[in-house]
């Protein structure tokens, strides 16, 4: 391993030394860790078969799955460079981020080879080992990297400038992230995850991957998340720990019966959790859920460690363990925002030259989040500085959607900005001017095809004109 791939040893080490298990609620099969280092060791082996070099960068778009744990940790051990995306991201999608991330490959649980066989990729199905099939496909014609980046992943992120971003993170920040989580909250290797949210996403890899292989803790897999199912499963299985999101608080409540044994912890991230939902909580299950805190670019921040805490309006608790936390003026006036640092943070963005730290300075990371302190050192969340529409604990980019709508023929103008929705989420809205010819379910259709479902318009207006200040930016707050 080079000194740059080093930087993969300790999750890899950690991986190494699991002696847990996984298991699979879709396959209904228990997958202990020895299995799953197998799965990793196949994938690597079909790897080096199938031509991907070291440092490659390759896309990885899977499910909540022991499948995920082996693509993950065999791309690892192959020295490539994983991109970790929503299962259920579209093939147009999929290779839009491959081509931002310079990936000459993609690898996907949910996508048929004919899907990916685009723009002249080469897809096919592989089964390395009964329970790990994919589909994969690669450019007949790779463009070359310098290899710059070994012993790190990337997760697609959004920033303020309204650009989908790449966070390039390394395994020594994830173990650092587990430890983390360990150090504030106390699992161990008795505790049972359920793994509800996208293990792809910061949050779900961070509680759901790294903190029990570093604990030895179970971990019970969910490809899709349906309440009487995670209701079921808390039963059956267990279930200590369940990471959550607002938008499934609600659901799992009215599917939990008398019977439900009630988690030790259920935290909710990703999206502001609305006090009258916490409220529900408490009244049904006599436990508050505790409001957790991070961004992509730092991982875990913040988290409510006490019943007490958990129990306060908009809280998101206080630092985690080795989180140094500094306010400094936002743009708006009456807010302050966070700067973090972290062994967690991100090295950077990746962009078309390679790594980009600027946006870590001083190792100090500016989250975009307007927030205020409190006397007993938490903190409140008040908002965000960006336009970032914010589906379910999932971010939108505003302008990924106008690019996908803008490229029908016939599309003159296009707005996407969010609306509010259930449980303090938002929806994705368009406003639309375009030729007779294009109709709403012609402009829902093509966004089925090129984007993943939560970025997908919900409303769909049709308008003769966009309402424009002098400067010609779009008036949002006059849109229906």
């Amino acid at each position: 391993m080079t000194a740059c791939g080093a930087e993969a040893r300790g999750l890899l080490e950690v991986f190494a030394e699991y002696r847990g298990s996984w298991i699979d609620l879709a396959a209904r099969h228990r997958y202990p860790a020895a299995e799953l280092r197998r799965g990793a060791a196949e994938v690597t082996r079909w790897l080096a078969d199938w031509g991907v070099g070291g440092a490659d960068h390759v896309v990885l778009s899977a499910a909540n799955s022991p499948v995920l744990l082996a693509l993950f940790m065999g791309l690892l051990q192959h020295d490539a460079v994983p991109i970790l995306v929503h299962a259920d991201t579209p093939a147009y999608e999929l290779q839009r981020i491959a081509s931002r991330a310079h990936a000459d490959a993609i690898i996907t649980q949910r996508q048929s080879p004919e899907a990916l066989s685009v723009g002249g990729m080469v897809a096919d199905r592989h089964q390395v080992l009964p329970w790990l099939d994919f589909a994969a496909g690669r450019s007949p014609a790779p463009e070359g990297h310098d290899g710059a980046l070994r012993g790190v992943y990337m997760h697609c992120t959004s920033g303020t400038t309204g650009r989908p971003k790449l966070a390039v993170r390394t395994g020594t920040s994830a173990v650092a992230d587990g430890h983390s989580y360990l150090a504030t909250l106390g699992f161990d290797r008795h505790d049972t995850v359920l793994a509800a949210p996208p293990m792809t996403h910061v949050y779900g890899f961070g509680m759901c991957v790294v903190t029990p292989l570093l604990n030895h803790s179970q971990v019970v897999t969910l490809d899709r998340y349906h309440p009487r199912t995670v209701a079921r499963a808390i039963e059956e299985y267990g279930v200590s720990i369940l990471p959550a999101v607002p938008g499934m608080l609600e659901s799992l409540l009215a599917s939990y019966s008398p019977t439900t044994p009630v988690p030790t912890w259920t935290f909710t991230a990703g999206a502001p959790l609305p006090h009258e939902l916490a409220r529900k909580h408490f009244e049904y299950t006599s436990r508050w859920p505790y409001p957790m805190y991070g961004t992509t670019e730092t991982a875990l921040i913040s988290v409510a460690r006490t019943q007490e805490q958990a129990e306060q309006p908009n809280t998101v608790g206080v630092a985690a363990e080795g989180v140094d936390i500094r306010l400094c003026p936002a743009t708006e006036p009456a807010f302050e925002t966070m700067l973090v640092r972290s062994p967690m943070v991100m090295a950077g963005y990746f962009d078309e030259d390679g790594l980009d730290s600027s946006s870590v300075e001083q190792s100090w990371y500016r989250t975009g989040d307007l927030v205020s302190g409190c006397p007993d050192g938490s903190y409140l969340l008040a908002g965000r500085e960006s336009e970032i529409i914010n589906v379910n604990g999932l971010k939108v980019v505003p302008r990924e959607v106008e690019d996908v709508i803008a490229a029908i023929p016939g599309v003159s103008a296009v707005k996407a900005y969010g609306k509010s929705a259930a449980s303090d989420s938002e929806q994705v809205n368009v406003a639309v001017v375009a030729d007779e010819q294009v109709s709403s379910a012609t402009i829902a259709a093509h966004c089925r095809a090129h984007l993943v479902f939560y970025k997908r318009p919900n409303m769909i207006h049709l308008l003769d004109t966009l309402p424009m200040t002098p400067s010609g930016k779009v008036v949002t707050c006059e849109l229906p």
